[in-house]
């Protein structure tokens, strides 16, 4: 009698085991914990595939940098100025500077995009006038003795003057020389010195001066006048006006048009100085050629949505494993989170060679028809694998909007979010009482 009552506990324990290990495999907190885990894993190759966009960037800025040099880097106008040696007992020759009276520029700009292997890079040709004179009675206010008027030079200040392909120069309507070197602290590197010898203060100078001038991704100016306009056109639909000051402006398909109007008491800077601590290069105002669309910017923006995609997929096997009660493996929770990843990848190399809406069109499709597949595989059904299809397009396609609209990109992604936390609470919310019926 005693025996069987020994052996009964012993069967017990043997029969506890599988119920404790079938019920931490059926547990629906571990699971969430295990896809949790694969989440935070699949972190680190989104990471490395971030790195290796910012790589391709990389080198694409050298690329271009390359072209620029070539052709001519970004270029910035400053003046014409009026610089005229006078000496000073204390400190031997010194310079006035006086900016001129009215300053007018009319450019017509010709952009291109230009390609160095599979990167692009934005160049123009540009055909500049600048007029105007320089009011010496009344900028000059007597106020340096000494001034050798026969000494003064009209100085044009081009960043990168090996872009210059054409220059006439008129100073009080006679053609005069130029030469090469110019430099003036806080307006200018590099430019041009043009001799302008005045009989006297009272003397009006006028200058006219005709540039054609290469550069790239963008052109930009000087308030120099005491009346500065800027009158600009160009065949390019994505242009972006930065600097000090902002035109008048009207954008169309074909191009755009844009004036500038500053005056004398919108700049920081005086209309004459002799040494003077004053920097006018800190004010200048333009207009950047930016290419439409940048592949790997854009990029950028789709892998910061990655964490969001994979949540979405994961959780779209997790109730398909829940509805359909065929357990899915964490190794597979791991693949189908990595052709997620590798949805980046794809992106990537499709849009360094095709239009960025294509590639992103072309790797979402082959992305979710994978998804598809394998969930036809693990739940061998047809219906599961359809609606992750589906589900998928739909993911991909609600991030593709949301990178459509960048002034509205975080509006629409906290609604995104707010409705997939909607979803989920009304699919989580009846599992407790499943795990009590089971």
């Amino acid at each position: 009698m005693g025996t069987p009552e020994r052996k009964q506990p012993e069967m017990n324990n043997e029969n506890l085991l599988p119920k404790a290990l079938n019920a931490v495999r059926n547990s629906t907190a571990l699971k969430l914990i295990i896809i949790g885990a694969i989440i935070a894993v699949l972190q680190i190759p989104t990471l490395m595939i971030y790195m290796l966009n910012r790589e391709r960037a990389n080198t694409g800025r050298e690329a271009s940098e390359e072209v620029f040099a070539q052709w001519g880097r970004e270029q910035t106008l400053a003046g014409p100025v009026l610089r005229i040696p006078y000496s000073a007992e204390s400190a031997g020759q010194r310079y006035l500077v006086v900016m001129p009276d009215k300053l007018a520029v009319k450019g017509e700009i010709d952009p291109e995009s230009r390609y160095r292997g599979i990167y692009q890079a934005a160049l123009y040709t540009a055909k500049l006038s600048f007029s105007g004179s320089f009011n010496l009675r009344r900028d000059i206010r007597g106020e340096a003795s000494g001034l050798q008027l026969d000494k003064a030079e009209l100085l044009l200040g081009v960043t990168d003057t090996k872009g210059i392909t054409g220059l006439e120069v008129t100073v009080n309507e006679r053609e005069a020389e130029v030469f090469p070197g110019a430099k003036l602290d806080g307006v200018m590197e590099s430019g041009l010195a043009i001799p302008c010898p005045a009989a006297d203060r009272s003397a009006p100078v006028s200058f006219d001066l005709k540039l054609e001038l290469n550069g790239s991704r963008g052109i930009y100016f000087l308030p120099a006048g005491r009346e500065t306009t800027v009158a600009l056109s160009a065949p390019w639909p994505s242009p972006g006006f930065t600097g000090k000051f902002l035109p008048k402006r009207e954008i169309t398909e074909d191009g755009f048009t844009a004036e500038y109007s500053v005056g004398e008491l919108n700049r920081s800077f005086p209309q004459s100085w002799n040494g003077g601590s004053f920097n006018p290069a800190e004010e200048r105002f333009g207009v950047n050629f930016y290419i439409p669309v940048d592949i790997y910017q854009q990029t950028s923006r789709s892998i910061r949505y990655s964490a969001l995609v994979i949540i979405f997929t994961m959780l779209a096997f997790f109730f398909a494993e829940r509805l359909t009660r065929c357990r899915v493996h964490p190794v597979q929770y791991l693949m189908a989170g990595l052709a997620v990843v590798l949805f980046y990848v794809l992106l990537l190399s499709l849009g360094e060679h095709i239009p960025f809406a294509m590639a992103y069109g072309a790797a979402a499709l082959v992305v979710s028809a994978a998804l598809g597949y394998y969930s036809r595989l693990i739940f061998r059904r047809s219906k599961p694998a359809i609606v992750e299809f589906i589900a998928m397009l739909a993911a991909y396609g609600a991030v593709f909007v949301m990178l459509q609209l960048e002034t509205y990109a975080l509006l629409t992604g906290s609604a995104a979010l707010f409705i997939l936390l909607l979803v989920l609470m009304t699919l989580t919310g009846n599992l407790n009482r499943r795990e009590a019926e089971k």
